[in-house]
């Protein structure tokens, strides 16, 4: 099974964990570990973005992935405003306040490891997240920027970009 099945699996088992037990205190929590999942499996997929979209009955859990973005998934109204929330504490914001944007900012540190000069000792990777909050008519809309400084630009012969072309660029 690939990281990103695996993934994908462990966040439709966290849902429904996280959507009968939300009160949990054993360990991390199910919502703890819903957004971890949504976060590792965002940045396995090389997204830059992840949105939290509140709907009427449900909100939608979007990746940006090269410049679009992607419904991946639907999470219950239930648990919808605990994953804010959660959100809201790893950005450092008041989770009280509901009615007006808010910018926060975190870092978290991943697995598995990868092998760069950002390493820590014990091989995983310190990812910053810039994490936006907006008011909206179903609930708070989340956007967390995921900048992952392990992630390497590309060179323009890798996207083929013909010589004569990037010449400018490179001078």
């Amino acid at each position: 099974q690939t990281p990103i099945a695996g993934a994908a699996d462990e966040i439709d088992r966290l849902l429904t964990e996280a959507d009968r037990d939300l009160l949990s205190t054993e360990g991390k929590g199910p919502v703890i570990r819903l957004v971890d999942a949504i976060l590792f499996e965002a940045l396995s997929r090389s997204a830059s973005d992840v949105h939290i979209q509140p709907l009427d009955d449900r909100a939608l859990v979007r990746y940006r992935l090269d410049g679009v973005l992607h419904t991946v998934r639907e999470l219950p109204r239930t648990v919808t405003g605990a994953v804010v929330s959660r959100i809201k504490v790893m950005g450092r914001m008041d989770i009280a306040e509901r009615r007006i944007p808010q910018d926060g900012r975190a870092t978290v540190t991943i697995g598995p490891p990868a092998r760069s000069a950002s390493d820590d000792a014990s091989g995983c990777r310190a990812v910053d997240l810039r994490i936006s909050t907006l008011p909206t008519s179903y609930g708070e809309r989340a956007v967390i920027r995921l900048l992952d400084n392990t992630q390497q630009l590309c060179d323009f012969d890798r996207i083929g970009m013909p010589s004569d072309v990037c010449e400018p660029f490179l001078e």
